[in-house]
């Protein structure tokens, strides 16, 4: 759960948020801007910072 609050507040601070699925053992995270049905810049950069909360 640690994981998804970390997600949930970085999440929060840029603004930009995703679908989650949690479940014992996993979580998916999936970014999409739905604005343009697809993937932006901003969903590559939140998803890198996300890839980053592995490395504490």
């Amino acid at each position: 759960m640690a994981f998804v609050n970390a997600v949930a507040w970085l999440s929060h601070r840029e603004d930009h948020h995703p679908d989650m699925v949690v479940g014992y053992n996993h979580c998916q995270v999936v970014y999409m801007t739905h604005a343009i049905q697809g993937l932006s810049e901003n969903d590559f950069i939140c998803a890198t910072k996300i890839d980053g909360l592995f490395k504490i």
